[in-house]
C-alpha cells in the first residue's frame, strides 16, 4: 500500500529525472547552436573571469587564500555552478557565494547545494579536481558534498581546526 510519503518521494524522484533530461536537452541545443550557457542559472559561461582576477587587489585574506579560492574556482568549473555570486568578479573574498571569512581568514566554504529554479537538491556544478587546499590552514568547514567531482582528494593533513571537512 503506497502512503502518501512514499507517492511523494516517488512523484519527486520522477520529476527530478524529467527536469535533468530537459536540463540536457537545452544544454545540446545551445552547443548546438554555437551558444554556451549554464542551463541551471541561465547566465553565459564565461571562462575568461578567473584568467583576469588577480589576488592582488584583495585585503580582506592572505594572497595564499585568496589564490587557493581562485584555483578551486577554475579547477571546478566555477563559471558552471549552480551559484557563483561574486566568485573572481569583487576584491572581497569573504563576500562571495558560499564563502564565510572571520578575523581575515577564510573560515567555511559551504558548495553542497543550492537552491535556484530547478532545484532538485543537488549540488553546485562542481566539477573536476579538487586543488591544492593546504594555504586555508584556518578553515573549519568544507562541505563539498553532491558535486561531481573527480581525481584524487588533496591533502588535508594542514587544515587542523577543520570540524566538518
Amino acid at each position: 500500500m503506497l502512503t502518501v510519503l512514499s507517492l511523494r518521494n516517488t512523484l519527486q524522484a520522477v520529476l527530478s529525472k524529467r527536469v535533468k533530461i530537459v536540463r540536457l536537452v537545452i544544454a545540446a541545443i545551445l552547443t548546438f547552436i554555437g551558444l554556451q550557457f549554464n542551463v541551471l542559472s541561465g547566465a553565459p559561461i564565461n571562462s575568461a573571469h578567473a584568467a583576469t582576477f588577480d589576488c592582488a587587489s584583495v585585503t580582506e585574506i592572505p594572497l595564499t587564500e585568496c589564490n587557493t579560492l581562485v584555483a578551486l574556482y577554475n579547477s571546478t568549473g566555477g563559471a558552471n555552478w549552480i551559484n557563483h555570486t561574486n566568485w573572481v568578479t569583487t576584491s572581497t573574498p569573504c563576500s562571495w557565494y558560499a564563502v564565510t571569512c572571520d578575523a581575515g581568514h577564510v573560515t567555511k566554504i559551504l558548495l553542497t547545494s543550492s537552491c535556484n529554479p530547478f532545484c532538485d537538491g543537488g549540488g553546485d556544478n562542481l566539477t573536476g579536481t579538487l586543488p591544492d587546499v593546504s594555504a586555508l590552514t584556518n578553515l573549519v568547514t568544507f562541505e563539498l558534498g553532491q558535486n561531481q567531482l573527480s581525481g584524487n582528494m588533496p591533502t588535508l593533513t594542514s587544515l587542523t581546526n577543520g570540524e566538518g571537512i
